[in-house]
């Protein structure tokens, strides 16, 4: 994401993932993950994730994560720290 964001100004968290596996994959085999970035909803940025173990698609789901300005997140964590 670095590269198309104002990096280090603006970041982003994960808020959500959800997977459904459909298949087992055995030691060994390499697993390539393609994530496809789907949806711009404001500062909602939401993807497409499938995994494949060159034999079968072996997960299916979304992930969605939060553009975040870095500065105002910390102050935030660090409050929530101190309470």
């Amino acid at each position: 994401m670095n590269p198309f964001l104002d990096w280090p100004d603006k970041q982003t968290v994960g808020i959500h993932v959800d997977l459904s596996y459909s298949a087992a994959t055995l030691p060994g085999l390499e697993v390539i993950i393609r994530v496809t970035l789907s949806e711009i909803d404001g500062r909602k940025l939401h993807f497409e994730v499938e995994a494949h173990d060159g034999i079968d698609r072996i997960c299916l789901g979304t992930h969605t994560r939060f553009v975040i300005y870095p500065g105002k997140f910390n102050r935030k964590v660090q409050k929530k720290l101190n309470s």
